[in-house]
């Protein structure tokens, strides 16, 4: 899972992660609008729709994710 993989890393590397719930809400946001912008392109007709809309809901989710981290009910 993610929090092993997390401590083998500090373990490997001797780095602290205190603030890996900040570098991960980024991440989540940043994929996130990258995301959306395919959804975008696919609504004005520049991509399969199909793929915007699957974009889009993996966008939703990574921002839900976002969210719980800033709300701190993930780490």
């Amino acid at each position: 899972n993610w929090r092993e993989l997390a401590d083998r890393y500090a373990d490997q590397t001797g780095l602290a992660l205190y603030d890996l719930a900040w570098w991960w809400t980024l991440a989540c946001y940043k994929l996130g609008i990258i995301l959306e912008g395919t959804n975008a392109r696919a609504a004005a007709g520049h991509a399969p729709v199909e793929i915007g809309r699957d974009l889009h809901d993996r966008a939703v989710r990574l921002f839900t994710m976002a969210g719980n981290l800033i709300d701190g009910t993930v780490l």
